[in-house]
């Protein structure tokens, strides 16, 4: 087994080597390359494809366009330079109109409204657009509803019947390898406990749940009908009794207004734009137009995009997470930098850690201190995601963003059962004190030791809401009606007075600009990239990891990784349930 593991680490490292000194090489030739300017054409189209990975921000792969890594899979897009870059192409007299693809988008809801909102501003501006797809999956369709003409493959599908929420439990299989979950928590609401007790959702998590789906998809039934000049009533009857099975269905609904193959949708667009058919198009992809610089006033004033994304832990967290150090070091950069005269705080976390919570949220109050700070909420801001977020001067959410769940909890796992009658282990304890052994895991809490366990969550809770009732500047028995950790949609927050604004990144800037006196500013987000060659390497180290992983556990894996992420629920805890996937 030693000689297997030593060639496996030499193959490992070998590769790691050439694969170093690949990218070192093709690194090189992309900085002698990267100041050639992007050069766009008059009379140009912007292909918008958005078949892809939109996150927050995306790591800057020098290689998207030639597609040379990803087997074949579209490189991800940062939401906010994905935006820039439409509203961009708005005012750029070069850019016509758009092509848009956005059959399967993989982005949240309040994700997939910041797009809309652009492209109806695009369209603003006297330009047009045309979407086709071969299918159009729910969020695809909110996108290509703002398209002057939609087009839909003549074999194809569009999945318009409503949002859903499925409940993943894992009760069963705890109790199947011997391990009891003891739960601790305040707020009725908060349901984040219920994948390892209940095998169904609670009451009051099936009221929450049922609550802010309807309100999100309210917006947009609201929306897509108003784009395709359906009443709300109709549009809602459609997607209720799932009535456009068919692509011809969709068609005689007036959902889409052609069933066309590309070279009718190519054809459609030539004529848009006055072409002869035996002519090419002047196109641009997405990605080539994000490299543009737009024609701006330059100002020394900033106003700085922090973006905080991802679970919340304490200290340095990896990429795709908020770690309380790594995010502090990027606050206090900000307090200190004359330059930035105001920070506006993008939002999208589920929560996490209590304790690193609270120690983001006393640095946003020192930055308080010296400039305005706005926060602006993506998809999620949730309970610890609303924590360091809720004493800023001014929050800003999309109406289909899902935030509040003001509660806290904490998990403790008694394997005593496993331990001595799966496995045969057997304790015994001595100590000092009456608690020394308060956290082991080979024996059922007592009652005075659950209270200690209670007490600490409780304690947190006061502090939560007392804080939550300050920030806001709310009684707090008001602040008590609206939290008991229930999660709100964005719409629902702003009538309990847990959010000011209903909006994106936009407005969240312009109310930055407000505050801080500004007319004229440049924007500067933070933290940095991710440096690409840093994001392959991890990659491949995770790659190699998960397969061996695979080789070991074989059907067990699944189950394996989902304990694994009990290691993050350490200590008392502001998050959103288990797993929150609406589809």
């Amino acid at each position: 087994m030693k000689f297997f593991l030593n060639v496996l680490a030499t193959v490992v490292g070998l590769i790691v080597f050439f694969m170093v000194s690949f990218f070192l090489l093709i690194g090189v030739i992309g900085v002698l390359s990267a100041d050639s300017e992007v050069s766009v054409k008059n009379n140009s189209v912007l292909h918008l494809n958005l078949n892809r990975q939109i996150l927050e921000q995306a790591v800057d792969n020098p290689f998207a366009d030639l597609g040379l890594f990803g087997g074949g899979v579209p490189s991800p897009l940062g939401l906010i330079e994905l935006v820039q870059a439409i509203d961009n192409a708005a005012t750029d007299d070069r850019i016509k109109g758009i092509y848009l693809e956005s059959g399967m988008p993989s982005a949240g809801f309040a994700s997939l409204a910041e797009i809309r909102r652009s492209l109806e501003n695009f369209k603003a501006q006297g330009k047009f657009i045309v979407a086709y797809s071969e299918m159009y999956s729910e969020g695809g369709f909110y996108l290509a509803s703002t398209a002057d003409a939609i087009h839909l493959f003549p074999e194809g599908d569009l999945d318009i019947r409503g949002l859903g929420y499925e409940f993943v439990s894992i009760k069963n299989t705890l109790d199947k390898i011997g391990v009891a979950p003891e739960i601790f928590r305040v707020g009725d609401f908060k349901s984040a406990i219920e994948p390892f007790v209940n095998e169904t959702m609670s009451p009051e998590n099936r009221e929450q749940t049922a609550s802010f789906l309807q309100s999100i998809y309210d917006t947009m039934i609201a929306e897509m009908a108003e784009s395709r000049g359906i009443s709300a009533e109709r549009m809602r009857q459609i997607s209720d009794e799932y009535l456009a099975r068919s692509p011809q269905e969709a068609l005689d609904l007036g959902l889409i207004d052609g069933l066309s193959y590309h070279d009718q949708v190519q054809a459609d667009l030539k004529e848009r734009m006055e072409i002869d058919e035996d002519k090419d198009l002047n196109t641009i992809s997405i990605l080539s137009y994000m490299k543009v610089k737009p024609n701006l006033k330059f100002s020394t004033d900033k106003i700085a995009i922090l973006i905080a994304n991802g679970d919340i832990q304490s200290g340095r967290a990896p990429v795709g997470t908020i770690g309380s150090e790594s995010l502090n070091r990027e606050l206090r950069k900000l307090r200190k930098d004359k330059s930035v005269k105001a920070v506006v705080l993008r939002v999208n976390s589920p929560g996490g850690s209590a304790l690193a919570s609270d120690a983001i949220w006393r640095e946003i109050n020192l930055l308080r201190e010296e400039k305005p700070v706005v926060a602006s909420y993506g998809d999620v801001a949730a309970s610890g995601g609303y924590y360091i977020s809720m004493n800023t001067d001014h929050i800003v959410a999309e109406p289909t963003s899902i935030t509040g769940s003001i509660g806290v909890f904490s998990l403790f796992f008694n394997a005593e059962n496993l331990l001595r009658e799966k496995l045969g282990v057997n304790s015994d304890y001595l100590g000092t004190g009456r608690y020394s052994n308060l956290f082991s895991v080979n024996k059922k809490l007592s009652a005075e030791e659950r209270m200690v366990f209670q007490n600490g969550v409780e304690r947190v809770y006061e502090t939560f809401t007392s804080k939550a009732a300050e920030g806001r500047d709310m009684p707090k028995d008001d602040l008590l009606a609206v939290a008991s950790g229930r999660v709100w949609s964005g719409v629902q927050a702003q009538d309990n007075g847990l959010v000011d604004e209903l909006g994106g990144l936009k407005v969240a800037l312009d109310k930055a600009a407000e505050l801080a006196g500004l007319e004229a500013y440049r924007t500067v987000t933070y933290p940095a990239k991710v440096d690409f060659l840093q994001q392959i390497l991890e990659s491949l180290n995770q790659d190699i990891e998960v397969r061996i992983a695979k080789a070991k556990l074989g059907e067990l894996y699944p189950i394996a990784e989902s304990v694994k992420k009990l290691n993050n629920y350490q200590g008392v805890q502001a998050r959103l349930p288990f797993e929150l996937q609406i589809r």
